[in-house]
């Protein structure tokens, strides 16, 4: 399995692998667990909401009601969800003066043995009617039981090492794009000749895939710029560059064919 991962500038969630990884959670479960870990702790979410914008999104292969439902009650019976009542303060004449709070975790740690009074406050709470969940607020594992210094330590440890990898993985992908600039830059400066005995160098490594990165070129050039199909150099340089994009996926050194350029 290749995993590939985008660090989106909208921001991304670590969970810990003993959730992620898990294989006495469902699929399903698993699906909602990162969905509510990804909130900030004391952020106001209801599953009411949530679903409101599931069936919003109207692809057929969102889950309903009652399957988020099932999902829920799972988190909740394995621990990773828990629930309590907190007074509302100053409530509106006729007003509810209670709310549900939700609790998450990426740890079961409000299992049968929750080693906390605020976790205990929270296991002994009841469940609210998921069916009607209006006022439920949903809190994150960011400060919604207690910690003990080893599993700071450990998250501290693994949010540091999760910012160094994406560091390390923004340089790399950094320096190879201006590699692969410096490469089509150079191939651009090439005379018509040399620029052919490049890409011969290409159909003869690689010749299926040369046929794939011309098709993908001449393709290109027939919607955004039909006039240039006539020109051989404009063609060479655009499949060049698709070859340079192709080779560049995994990471891997490129080609020694692909960047040795003739003479």
């Amino acid at each position: 399995m290749r995993v590939i991962r985008s660090m989106s500038p909208d921001g991304w969630t670590p969970v810990a692998n003993t959730a992620a990884q898990s294989r006495k959670l469902s699929w399903r479960a698993k699906g909602l667990l990162l969905d509510l870990l990804s909130y900030p702790d004391g952020y106001n979410v209801t599953f009411d909401g949530l679903m409101k914008q599931a069936k919003g999104a109207g692809d057929p292969d969102v889950e309903g009601r009652d399957a988020m439902r099932r999902a829920m009650q799972e988190l909740e019976r394995k621990g990773y969800l828990a629930h309590r009542r907190v007074p509302v303060e100053n409530p509106a004449p006729g007003a509810q003066r209670w709310r549900t709070e939700t609790a998450v975790c990426d740890l079961p740690m409000f299992a049968n043995d929750p080693g906390g009074s605020d976790s205990q406050d929270l296991q002994d709470s009841v469940p609210p009617d998921f069916s009607s969940p209006e006022g439920q607020e949903v809190i994150n594992n960011t400060g919604s039981y207690k910690k003990n210094q080893q599993q700071e330590e450990a998250e501290q440890s693994s949010s540091a090492l999760a910012a160094a990898r994406a560091g390390q993985a923004a340089r790399a992908r950094e320096e190879r794009r201006a590699e692969l600039k410096r490469l089509w830059d150079a191939a651009s400066k090439l005379d018509d000749g040399q620029l052919r005995r490049l890409l011969l160098q290409f159909e003869q490594k690689r010749p299926q895939k040369y046929r794939e990165q011309r098709q993908a070129a001449l393709s290109q050039l027939g919607r955004e710029a039909p006039e240039d199909l006539h020109s051989v150099r404009t063609v060479d340089l655009l499949s060049y560059d698709y070859a340079l994009q192709h080779y560049s996926r995994d990471g891997k050194p490129l080609p020694d064919w692909l960047v040795r350029f003739p003479r």
